[in-house]
């Protein structure tokens, strides 16, 4: 079986490619097209994003065709093509979802090259109306994530403004900039600024969860201090290590080139790990963090 993206989404090749590899078919080709050349194939997707005026515009899909679409232009699709229902599927689209559609076209591409077309007719008859009635469930399906995803990343960008304006009004107050702290208001602050932290983190991670599906990931890599971004971790995991009475301590051998990464990111990952290792670790306990060059 042939499989023909028109699309110019590069990303969307190596992602049919893997699924073509899941199908029960002994061999499956799958190209890519801008569009602009015919292409013969028995499967069809595509890309509207890039290809909004289709070959079957004022004329009926073909039952080869499978469409990709993006959520704000379904509605109008399927009010045009009510019998493109089935074989639509939203973008950013889910393999496991485009492996379903994908493997029942393989089905009918077998069946109908391996047996008479009555026959073909007469097998697929009842399964057609089941899967139709699935495949319209499912679009229903990737329309509810999409609201729930956007729903968490819009809660988890708005949720991150106020913490760090709070995290900044903590630090003015910690630093005695408003006026001299006695000893316990110190430690309330301190209190309140390590918890603003790990709420911090937990939106940032929400939201990476969420959005970060969706959007392209753009890498943001800077020549690193990484026995800085050490120290930080530590320093901002260091109250609460305080009250299980833990000594933290760093052993770094600087590497022989230049890392280059995203800070944030990496500082994440370490105040995580020194997270766990705080709260598995016994009271009046010790951490050592190590770092050293791995050829």
């Amino acid at each position: 079986m042939k499989i023909a993206l028109i699309s110019r989404d590069g990303s969307l090749l190596p992602l049919c490619q893997d699924v073509a590899t899941k199908l029960p078919l002994e061999k499956c080709e799958v190209v890519q097209s801008d569009g602009e050349h015919a292409v013969e194939a028995d499967v069809y997707l595509w890309d509207l994003d890039y290809n909004p005026r289709t070959p079957f515009i004022g004329s009926r899909p073909a039952a080869s065709d499978v469409f990709l679409v993006r959520r704000p232009a379904l509605k109008a699709f399927l009010e045009r093509f009510p019998q493109a229902g089935p074989s639509t599927l939203l973008k950013p689209v889910s393999p496991a979802v485009l492996e379903v559609l994908l493997g029942h076209l393989a089905e009918r591409h077998k069946i109908a090259a391996g047996r008479k077309a009555a026959d073909f007719d007469r097998l697929e008859g009842d399964r057609e109306g089941l899967l139709e009635s699935l495949l319209h469930a499912s679009l229903r399906l990737q329309e509810f994530e999409e609201e729930r995803t956007n729903f968490w990343a819009r809660a988890a960008h708005d949720l991150r403004a106020p913490l760090t304006a709070a995290s900044g009004y903590c630090e003015l107050l910690t630093e005695a900039q408003m006026g001299p702290l006695n000893a316990n208001q110190q430690e309330l602050l301190n209190r309140m600024q390590h918890s603003l932290r790990k709420l911090n983190r937990m939106a940032s991670a929400m939201f990476q969860l969420t959005a970060g599906r969706q959007l392209e990931r753009k890498y943001e890599l800077k020549r690193a201090d990484i026995e800085g971004s050490i120290q930080r971790s530590i320093d901002e995991i260091e109250f609460f290590a305080s009250e299980k009475n833990l000594l933290i301590t760093s052993e770094i051998t600087s590497p022989d080139q230049p890392l280059y990464v995203e800070p944030t990111q990496i500082e994440q990952v370490l105040v995580n790990i020194l997270d766990n290792a705080c709260k598995f670790t016994p009271r009046s306990g010790s951490i050592k963090v190590r770092g050293y060059p791995f050829h």
